[in-house]
């Protein structure tokens, strides 16, 4: 009889993990969709002549010529993005597992 328990309890887990992962991807997403509407307001607010230029600026100095501390930002961003994603769906995890420990009880 203990084996059929400690399997259900095994999925539950499994599942509380694929929701928090889905609640952390949305909040995630989210959360990306409203930066980058805040840019494209920003930067429809500065006008053509504006934008134009600080796209040249920024062309002359990140594309122009290869710059490898570009790349070793890009990669220490990801990093940290990526393990603010597992932080935030161990959180999410965490007090879902909490919830349904206290209404078992």
């Amino acid at each position: 009889m203990e084996q059929p328990l400690q399997i259900t309890l095994k999925f539950a887990s499994s599942g509380r993990r694929i929701v928090s992962r889905v609640i952390s991807a949305v909040i995630l997403s989210l959360a990306v969709a409203f930066l980058l509407f805040q840019s494209e307001v920003a930067q429809g607010a500065m006008g053509k002549a504006n934008f134009l230029t600080s796209q040249s600026v920024r062309y002359d100095k990140f594309l122009a010529r290869p710059q490898y501390i570009v790349v070793i930002a890009e990669f220490i961003t990801f990093c940290i993005l990526f393990g603010g994603y597992e932080l935030l769906t161990f959180v999410i995890y965490k007090i879902i597992a909490f919830r349904s420990e206290q209404e078992k009880v």
